[in-house]
């Protein structure tokens, strides 16, 4: 997959919402290139899980929203639970701390809510549960495109990336964040499955702020 560059006028509205979204831990290159991806793919369904504050989501809405045009034939959606015990499952000390806080979490929702609001668009929707109970709403491979940066324990992240594997499309992209704490299991897991169309290290050898995607190949 040649990855397409973006139009002059995407990139700007994309940095334009990236920039006014405060809330998050996404770099300008990650999220550039997550819209060079949606813009490459045009995919019918793209997906988030693990929206937290909408600074990785929101590259991606803005690309949907660019390539829908009020047409309803495209849906992006934010998944994320906002909710502390679940947020905080599995994690060790100073993680867990830090996710176990509802107060955080709630003002991460409502900054989340105000950037997709900013949008203006009917095709994007934040959705507030669980990965586990909202892929049920999908077929196996109805999905183009899923960008995974939820819960990072060791357990979690490897229970969200094989079960919304099976749900992505033949030539799908999925796109891993933070790939330092994720499951070893599951970027092995995508490998035997996938090949690598973008990896980045933002911090050389720390495990926040490394991405990598992969294009499926087969089951």
């Amino acid at each position: 997959m040649v990855l397409r560059p973006l139009p002059n006028d995407l990139q700007a509205l994309i940095l334009k919402h990236f920039n006014n979204c405060q809330i998050g831990f996404c770099w300008e290159e990650k999220a550039l290139k997550l819209a060079e991806v949606v813009w490459t793919l045009h995919p019918k369904i793209a997906i988030e899980v693990g929206v937290y504050g909408g600074k990785s989501f929101i590259p991606i809405a803005a690309a949907m929203t660019y390539i829908d045009q009020n047409r309803n034939k495209h849906k992006s959606y934010g998944i994320d639970v906002w909710e502390a015990e679940e947020a905080s499952k599995n994690y060790e000390a100073g993680h867990k701390e830090f996710w176990n806080n509802q107060n955080t979490l709630d003002l991460a929702y409502e900054h989340s809510k105000k950037c997709v609001e900013d949008l203006n668009s009917n095709c994007v929707e934040l959705v507030k549960t669980t990965s586990k109970s909202f892929l049920t709403n999908f077929k196996d491979e109805e999905v183009d495109f899923l960008h995974i940066d939820g819960n990072h324990s060791e357990q979690e992240s490897y229970d969200d990336i094989v079960t919304w594997w099976a749900k992505l499309s033949k030539g799908g992209v999925l796109a891993l964040d933070d790939i330092g704490w994720v499951s070893e299991a599951g970027l092995n897991f995508c490998k035997e499955r996938g090949s690598i169309l973008w990896e980045y290290y933002y911090t050389p050898g720390s495990a926040w702020g490394s991405a990598i995607f992969f294009i499926k190949e087969k089951n």
